[in-house]
């Protein structure tokens, strides 16, 4: 008595087959939900660096900016030089490929600290930031006090 243990090639094609149409299933979901977590971490970069300068600001008792490059994808972190009583060379944020910082109702593109960690302008501001496709889309607002928070476009 002979013991055929293996799969047929008919087995073998079939699992093949369910594989295929589960990966051409889940692989387009899986590019999307990629994108979308590439985005919110650009917006959440923007949003820490913003806390950072406004922490250096209080920290140093001395004036700290942002210059949003707006329509690029990159923004300038600058803070006070006490040695050469200026403002220091700026640090570039690169933002991931695919988010471009679309708009800021910031004076001159630029957010400025005091000492204090409060906003030079008077009533804060807005940074909204966009894929290159525009499907997606969040605000940082920084209230008049300098805190910020992050809310989706409507």
């Amino acid at each position: 008595m002979k013991n055929n243990s293996g799969f047929t090639i008919m087995e073998l094609l079939t699992a093949i087959a369910i594989v295929g149409i589960m990966s051409a299933i889940a692989v387009p979901n899986m590019i999307t939900w990629r994108n979308n977590m590439q985005f919110n971490s650009a917006v959440r970069t923007v949003k820490i660096s913003i806390e950072r300068a406004r922490m250096a600001a209080i920290r140093a008792n001395m004036p700290s900016r942002i210059d949003f490059n707006v329509g690029g994808d990159s923004f300038d972190v600058i803070r006070w030089d006490m040695v050469a009583n200026a403002f220091a060379a700026p640090v570039t944020v690169q933002l991931p490929p695919g988010t471009i910082l679309a708009g800021s109702n910031f004076a001159g593109n630029q957010l400025r600290f005091n000492g204090n960690g409060m906003p030079v302008t008077l009533f804060g501001g807005t940074l909204r930031i966009e894929n290159s496709t525009g499907s997606l889309c969040s605000r940082i607002v920084v209230a008049n006090l300098g805190s910020s928070r992050i809310e989706v476009c409507p």
